[in-house]
């Protein structure tokens, strides 16, 4: 079976993933290998686009929906994301093509034209399973009429214990912090009062952390998006940054996995970067300016190292870091059985998914 990532920008999904990829809004081309010359991908019309996806659709086996920002029209409206969805979700239907749901979440969805559009979409699909309970909830209110199967966030699928040895021994040997600040744009449209209150917080985090002898590594996974952000908080680090506090902008999933996984804790306000730090076995604080951030520290039953944006201030936030810093050991415990008991819950909802992939028959196991 050969997997086609689609989404928003294709060549940077062969990147990251290595897999051939497709463009979730029909414009541009499909990418087949990393370091392929770049195509406009520039708006085009409406209707080129869905004729442009109703005949990919026809290659395809069927079509598997995961993971966040499906059930969200922040960025764009309705006519983005929920409008291309169910274009995807028709096309497939009118193919006779499979369209599954799985583990997706609830995040934002302001219109009621977006809401009818996502509510039509999961209400066609083969398969429905959600990251967590409240989504199913929140979306069964709107008008859903299947509930679904609630598994874990599909990140939790990996390996947790893989490397677990080599970092150890980086955790032994060097001392350090990953914090993970995020734009004000990634959570809000227009200016929130709290942002700078929160940049206030991760400055003075910083800056306690380096006066205790903990390196800081500010680290982001959307370097277009959070360069100037990162950057504002090392440079209102001052006389503090002697040197030991360090900015990535990583690029790739190894990356990634690299820093978190020899960190001693994890400071995150995006979700990926609490999941896969949980993955390979680091305790994490969360502070969550999103529904979903709270509802995955909550699920994976740490919710009291969870700071909503809402509390946020300096001495709350150091005061979670250095429980949780206190608490390490207890904690990488914790994480470890927490993330391999999610892997058999997701290991179970693959299993389940490429059942309905092979069948001919119509499905309605929800």
């Amino acid at each position: 079976m050969t997997l086609v990532a689609v989404v928003p920008d294709p060549h940077d999904a062969v990147r990251v993933l290595r897999i051939p990829s497709f463009p979730l809004f029909g414009n541009g081309q499909e990418c087949l290998t990393h370091g392929a010359r770049e195509e406009n991908r520039e708006p085009i019309r409406w209707f080129v686009a869905v004729r442009r996806i109703y005949r990919y659709v026809g290659t395809l086996d069927g079509i598997v929906f995961t993971g966040g920002g499906l059930l969200d029209d922040f960025w764009g409206g309705a006519w983005r994301v929920p409008f291309f969805v169910l274009i995807w979700t028709l096309s497939a239907r009118l193919r006779g093509k499979k369209v599954l749901f799985q583990a997706v979440g609830f995040d934002r969805l302001a219109s009621p034209l977006s809401r009818t559009m996502a509510i039509a979409s999961l209400n066609l699909a083969d398969s429905l399973s959600f990251r967590d309970a409240d989504s199913r909830r929140f979306l069964v209110a709107m008008g859903l009429r299947r509930e679904g199967r609630v598994v874990p966030d599909l990140a939790f699928g990996l390996e947790s214990t893989a490397g677990l040895a080599l970092r150890q021994q980086r955790i032994e040997q060097a001392s350090y912090v990953v914090v993970m600040p995020v734009s004000e744009q990634m959570w809000s449209n227009e200016r929130h009062p709290a942002y700078e209150l929160y940049i206030e917080s991760f400055v003075s985090l910083c800056k306690w952390l380096l006066e205790i002898g903990v390196r800081v590594e500010l680290l982001s996974t959307q370097p277009s998006m959070e360069r100037e952000t990162l950057g504002r908080v090392a440079a209102e680090l001052g006389a503090a940054n002697d040197g030991r506090c360090a900015v990535h902008h990583v690029e790739s999933l190894e990356d990634f996995l690299d820093h978190a996984g020899g960190a001693r804790l994890v400071v995150a306000s995006r979700l990926h970067g609490l999941i896969l730090s949980m993955v390979v076995g680091t305790p994490i604080v969360s502070v969550a300016p999103m529904r979903k951030m709270n509802r995955v520290m909550q699920d994976s039953g740490f919710g009291e190292f969870n700071l909503d944006i809402a509390n946020i201030n300096p001495g709350a936030l150091i005061q979670m870091v250095s429980t949780a810093i206190e608490q390490e050991e207890r904690l990488r415990v914790r994480v470890r059985e927490m993330a391999d008991a999610f892997r058999m819950q997701v290991e179970k909802e693959f299993d389940v998914v490429l059942d309905v992939l092979r069948r001919s028959d119509p499905v309605d196991e929800c």
